[in-house]
């Protein structure tokens, strides 16, 4: 439990060593773990209690991953940030960054969901996944990391989630 000030949340997500909540007046928040930027607060450093991520209002979606965090504000943009070791930002490189990075310059995002190394998002009915590809977790045909959000298959998807290497969607 999160005691104290911190309370009224509307949406949590616990990843590979830290947390990340949405309060239900759109502030988010994380904490646990930072030695990657996963916390997002513009540096590195743990933090053992709930610690507000920028100035931002408005976040709908929250995904803690392994080292690196996802979330959609109300507009449908995406951010994420954090180790990006494997691409699993979705920014198109390899290049940590420790505050939340908007991802492309498309909106609509409904879903996201972060791994060990890669992640997942829906927009428009379509599954996107970028990031680590060893295990064959993003659904590209090449085990080689996408740094890019690769749509997969159908457009026609209604729920996704990720675990440490692998991906499953309905």
């Amino acid at each position: 439990r999160v005691a104290g000030p911190y309370s009224a949340w509307k949406a949590i997500s616990a990843g590979g060593t830290h947390t990340c909540g949405i309060r239900t007046n759109g502030y988010l928040y994380c904490w646990g773990d930072d030695s990657r930027g996963q916390l997002g607060n513009a540096s590195v450093g743990s933090k053992h209690y709930p610690y507000r991520v920028g100035k931002a209002v408005g976040w709908t979606r929250i995904a803690a991953g392994g080292t690196h965090s996802c979330a959609i504000r109300t507009v449908g943009y995406l951010y994420c940030w954090g180790n990006d070791s494997r691409g699993q930002l979705g920014n198109g490189s390899v290049g940590s960054k420790t505050y939340p990075y908007q991802v492309g310059t498309a909106k609509g995002w409904t879903q996201i969901s972060a791994g060990g190394g890669h992640s997942c998002g829906m927009r428009s009915s379509r599954l996107y996944c970028w990031g680590d590809n060893q295990y064959g977790q993003t659904m590209a045909s090449s085990e080689d990391p996408m740094f890019v959000s690769f749509q997969a298959y159908a457009d026609s998807w209604k729920a996704q989630d990720t675990g440490d290497r692998d991906t499953c969607a309905v």
